[in-house]
């Protein structure tokens, strides 16, 4: 999925960014690149994988009492 230079600004926009028509190019070109790496992940066939509620095991934080 590539971003166009609009889609590019309007984010910048809301992160309250001021960008230089040089920046807004480079960051189309890595967000883009971010967002098909994403997808890419998306298509991964993850059924023979079971789901976790979380990567490491936590001991308990809680007290006895």
């Amino acid at each position: 999925m590539a971003l166009d230079i609009e889609q590019v600004r309007h984010v910048a926009n809301l992160a309250r960014l001021a960008l230089s028509d040089e920046e807004i190019a480079v960051y189309q070109e890595q967000l883009s690149e971010i967002l098909e790496y994403a997808s890419s992940l998306a298509e991964l066939d993850t059924e023979a994988i079971p789901p976790t509620a979380q990567v490491i095991a936590l001991p308990g934080v809680t007290r006895d009492d």
